[in-house]
């Protein structure tokens, strides 16, 4: 929000305050006026929520009482006093009065009175006399909106509001009950938002300009860090300080290699104007009010409240994209309005277990549910929040938007997202973490859509950024959140050499190390995430992977962090790779997807590396097979729901079963090229075993009722992609060389063709909701026509014939 639109905001609050203030606030007042003149500021049933000293007030059925002498007189308050100086002093003198009644042994017998606890008074005898005059009450004696109990709201009695039970309730002896929690008056809330545009205001003058800079400027604005304190310049990475030779002191000139962040391009929705993004960033409160932890439900309830009040549509019906892109962008950067209701769907289906491409999805739903508490010190970067909504657009329901709309308004989000990113590392912010998932989420949108080179180039900058992080280099991290006596053998020993080997190498990261237990699991999850996104792409495109895996020391993930076991837990990629292969009894359905693509990913750089040997490929043939003995097996104990849940571990066999076929037609490779038929057959029918078996699981999906494959994500159309395609090669070859296909039985060649036609309708079926499916069986159908390569693709030129 710019300086001056606050400046219009604060004038406006200002006249609203001082207009307050000109009410009549004596006795002698016009109680006509002062409905009147409240009725221009409020609404009509603010005012019993805004009764002054005039004289007015309400009984407890709501009905206005007479006015004339009687028992109580005006009172005396300065008419140069405030309102709120005014209450006070009514305030005051009412309990001085009450005092004084009390020690006279005064019963106070009055209707009100009785009318206070919500009973009937006792008949009275007829009097002539005219009633007695109301005594004024102040504003600060009436109850605030919502303050009353259940019981005394609905029979419109006035209550006392007391805790744990009101004088109503406990005379009636019934249970007293407060559903809704006390409300601000709009006088408050408008003085706490003067304040804070106030405070904006005074802070922007003291960085000395009346305009906020539209770009950050990390050399002269300090940076809120995660626990409130600041970061001063000193902490940006990649900063150096300009060093006095006189004094010996760091000056405030400094060389940064960063570039200076963007300022937009023309990619930009027209008019956006980019926050530095380091004193932003959407909660919860901003859309319900609440200051307290939100849940899951608590985003559901807020989104089906205001479908209801939309008349259950969504809160864009009516807009175009351009305009949604517009909103989307001012509710991440701060703004008021319906932008805040969109961003509430969105990330309520980005958390929704029940959506399968989430399974990718990065950050674990809690983490981004304690991040939108509004007192969370770390709220969600900018850039995070308009990647996660990249993801979400296309996986919205067909009717939510038209067909052209979600790839528009994410075209109109994506670059924004990149700009807040590059400002984020110019900047140092302390989120940059969010940066490195912001950018892997978009790989996986980019990726989801069948855009292969957007998504590898993210991928790649994620992969970097996760190394800049630290993120692949956490062993030792989780003893530090643990006892001595707890952290177990040899981990001082180690902590003494790395003491060691630092005073020749320094080894620094950009992020400060995770400060307990919660933020270390962040950590392991977020970089195996990444892990397993980079292996992916790699898998699919046969490229090589930005990690290595003898330098990665961060153990697997786990599904809870909360013994001292877990954070003892070493269990590193070295130790999976080496002989002594450890059970998957007890592994995370994640962790076995990890393991299953790392070999998986070993088994395809077989085909690219002249310097494996037929030793090697036993080796990873070995390792899988240990593994998969240990593996959990599919429940097949239900349909429907229960099907789709069991997607991710169906899947997972599903590429081990990809592992066994390409390592047996290394081995065929190997057998080929040595004259050995006999082995070459039986490698290839090995081949056929396996791939049948892959066709056995995606069977065994819909037999649990799984249609549509909704429990698979990018990953299986991968994996079904690559079985395709070698089934398909196999089949062609069998069909012209006679001799191999009479070795290996006339029926091989149509078992090939029947696996290849059925992973085919498999991805078409899938490519129905993803587009990257839809893409890999297209490519597959060519291949299956004999025609390979992609548009844009060439073969590559190394070791092959002009």
């Amino acid at each position: 929000m710019s300086s001056v639109s606050d400046e219009a905001q604060r004038e406006a609050l200002q006249a609203d305050l001082a207009y307050l203030d000109v009410l009549p606030r004596d006795g002698e007042g016009s109680v006509g006026d002062t409905d009147a003149a409240l009725n221009s500021l409020f609404a009509a049933e603010d005012l019993q929520q805004f009764a002054v000293s005039v004289g007015e007030g309400e009984d407890g059925d709501g009905d206005k009482q007479g006015q004339g002498e009687g028992e109580g007189q005006d009172l005396e308050i300065d008419p140069v006093l405030t309102i709120a100086e005014a209450a006070a002093q009514a305030d005051a003198q009412l309990r001085a009065e009450d005092e004084a009644m009390a020690e006279a042994g005064v019963e106070d017998t009055s209707a009100a009175a009785a009318a206070a606890v919500g009973v009937e008074p006792e008949a009275e005898p007829e009097s002539t006399e005219p009633p007695p005059k109301r005594r004024a009450t102040s504003r600060i004696n009436m109850l605030a909106r919502g303050a009353a109990c259940d019981y005394c709201k609905r029979r419109k009695l006035k209550c006392s509001a007391e805790h744990p039970s009101c004088a109503v309730c406990k005379r009636q002896d019934r249970p007293c009950v407060y559903l809704q929690k006390p409300q601000k008056s709009r006088v408050k809330v408008l003085e706490d938002r003067l304040a804070e545009l106030e405070k904006k205001l005074g802070s922007s003058a003291a960085e000395g300009g009346e305009t906020a800079p539209a770009s950050p400027q990390p050399h002269v604005q300090a940076q809120a860090g995660p626990s409130g304190s600041t970061h001063t310049p000193s902490s940006y990475p990649g900063t150096i300080y300009a060093l006095d030779p006189a004094t010996g002191s760091t000056g405030s000139t400094f060389i940064s290699p960063l570039a200076p962040p963007p300022e937009g391009d023309e990619g930009d929705p027209e008019g956006f104007t980019y926050s530095d993004g380091l004193d932003i960033g959407f909660n919860l409160d901003m859309l319900t009010g609440k200051d307290e932890e939100p849940d899951l439900m608590t985003l559901a309830d807020a989104a089906t409240h205001d479908r209801i009040e939309a008349g259950g549509k969504y809160p864009w019906v009516g807009m175009g994209a351009e305009q949604i892109a517009r909103e989307i962008l001012a509710a991440v950067g701060g703004s008021k309005g319906v932008g805040e209701k969109i961003v509430l769907f969105l990330l309520q289906a980005y958390i929704s277990p029940r959506n399968p491409q989430t399974s990718l999805a990065i950050l674990d739903p809690s983490t981004i549910l304690s991040r939108l508490n509004p007192r969370s010190s770390s709220p969600l970067h900018p850039a995070l929040i308009l990647s996660i909504i990249i993801l979400v657009l296309p996986l919205l329901p067909s009717s939510a938007l038209p067909p052209s709309a979600p790839t528009a308004i994410a075209t109109a989000l994506l670059s924004p997202a990149r700009t807040y990113s590059a400002q984020a590392y110019s900047t140092g912010d302390h989120r940059l973490l969010d940066v490195v998932a912001a950018q892997a989420i978009r790989a996986i949108a980019f990726f989801q859509e069948g855009r292969f080179l957007d998504g590898w180039a993210e991928t790649s900058g994620s992969a970097a950024l996760a190394w800049a992080c630290g993120l692949g280099k956490l062993g030792g991290v989780g003893q530090r959140f643990l006892d001595p006596e707890e952290r177990g053998e040899g981990w001082e020993e180690r902590c003494k050499r790395e003491e060691k080997l630092r005073e020749w190498r320094y080894k620094g990261v950009v992020v400060q190390p995770p400060k307990d237990r919660k933020e270390y699991a962040e950590r392991v999850r977020l970089f195996w995430a990444i892990y397993m996104l980079d292996r992916g792409a790699a898998v699919g495109w046969g490229w090589p992977s930005s990690f290595n895996d003898d330098e990665i020391t961060t153990p697997f993930p786990l599904e809870s962090y909360d013994t001292s076991e877990s954070l003892r837990n070493m269990s590193t990629l070295k130790d999976f790779l080496s002989s002594d292969v450890q059970s998957g009894q007890d592994d995370s359905v994640f962790c076995t997807q990890l393991k299953a693509f790392t070999l998986l990913y070993k088994a395809t750089r077989l085909f690219d590396n002249d310097s494996a040997t037929p030793e090697e490929t036993r080796n990873i043939l070995s390792i899988a097979q240990q593994y998969s003995s240990s593996m959990t097996p599919v429940s097949r104990q239900g349909s429907g729901e229960w099907g789709i849940k069991q997607g991710p571990v169906n899947a997972n066999w599903m590429t081990l079963h990809a592992v066994m076929l390409l390592i047996h037609g290394k081995e065929a490779v190997d057998a080929s090229c040595a004259d050995d038929t006999a082995a070459e057959v039986h490698a290839l029918q090995s081949c056929i075993a396996a791939s049948r078996k892959v066709v056995d699981c995606v069977e065994l999906a819909r037999d649990m009722g799984d249609f549509a494959f909704e429990g698979y994500d990018l990953t299986c159309a991968t994996v079904w992609s690559i079985v395709g395609r070698s089934a398909y090669k196999l089949e062609m070859r069998l069909r012209v060389e006679h001799a191999l296909r009479e070795k290996m039985g006339m029926g091989s060649m149509e078992e090939s063709r029947e696996v290849g036609d059925k992973l085919l309708e498999a991805l078409r079926v899938m490519g129905k909701r993803i587009p990257y499916a839809a893409t890999c069986a297209q490519i597959l159908e060519n291949i299956s026509l004999g025609v390979e390569g992609k548009v844009g693709e060439w073969v590559r030129p190394d070791w092959t014939r002009p």
